[in-house]
Formats: structure tokens, C-alpha cells, sequence
């Protein structure tokens, strides 16, 4: 199996067309909003869960599935996304999954999970996972001094 260099959440992803280099803006870590009335209520936000893989020895001309989800403080899961990429060219790869709209429903600790499976290997392993914070804010009501 490859090994992760790293696996985050941010508000862009920018790629260098000079040099290939990647750029994170934004890296995620809490998301502030005021309650919503409703528990499935979605911030109208474009996100990316970026990883990056380094192949291994064994790693050549394998083909791999990663499989990212959501998971919200209720433990339900939520905007899974599944990337196939493999090592038949190149020592290492950049996953960028674009997610549109974010859960803020409910307050508490979402969880971004990434798991990885060889093609055609079964089962799922968990093999990373980053942790936001959605906080409801109370707005305050200012009432006007007659």
C-alpha cells in the first residue's frame, strides 16, 4: 500500500502550472454559523479534501481506490467520493476531491475520513481522518434606545 503524506481539508486547492506545486488555502479546521432552524441545513461552500500518496516498493503498476466521507456528529455519513489512481507512471499522486456545500445542521466534531483498498481487494482500510468543528453562533439582537 502507499504511503500518505498528507490528507486535509481546505477552502482552495491551487496547482502551480509552472512547476506543479501545490498551494492549500485555507487549510479547514471549524466552521462558524449562526443555528439553522433545520438539523439538515448545508453552508453554501466549495471545499476540497486533498491527499497526497507516495508509492512504495511493490507499489508499481497497482491501481488503488480511495474512498473519502463525512461523518457528522450524529454518526451519520455524508458527500463520499471515490478516486481511482495508480503507480504505472508516476512515483506519486495528488487526490483533489471537490465537495460542494457543508453540513452545519448540527453543532459538534464532524469527521473527514479517507480509507484506501487496492483495486479489486475488498475491503476498506481506514487510513487517515481530520476532524472540523462546527460551532452555532448566537446572534445577538440589538434593540434600539427609544
Amino acid at each position: 500500500m502507499p504511503k500518505l503524506i498528507f490528507f486535509l481539508p481546505c477552502e482552495k486547492a491551487i496547482i502551480s502550472q509552472e512547476d506543479n506545486t501545490i498551494s492549500l488555502i485555507n487549510v479547514m479546521q471549524g466552521i462558524n454559523v449562526p443555528k439553522p432552524s433545520v438539523e439538515d441545513a448545508g453552508a453554501a461552500i466549495s471545499w476540497f479534501a486533498v491527499s497526497a500518496w507516495q508509492m512504495i516498493p511493490g507499489d508499481a503498476n497497482k491501481t488503488y481506490e480511495q474512498r473519502t466521507n463525512l461523518q457528522l456528529p450524529n454518526g451519520k455519513e455524508t458527500a463520499e467520493s471515490i478516486t481511482r489512481f495508480d503507480f504505472s507512471k508516476v512515483p506519486s499522486h495528488r487526490n483533489i476531491v471537490r465537495i460542494n456545500g457543508f453540513p452545519v445542521g448540527q453543532a459538534g466534531v464532524c469527521t473527514l475520513n479517507l480509507f484506501l483498498r487496492e483495486l479489486g481487494g475488498g475491503q476498506w482500510a481506514q487510513v487517515a481522518d481530520y476532524q472540523i468543528t462546527v460551532n452555532h453562533i448566537v446572534q445577538q439582537v440589538v434593540k434600539d434606545k427609544e
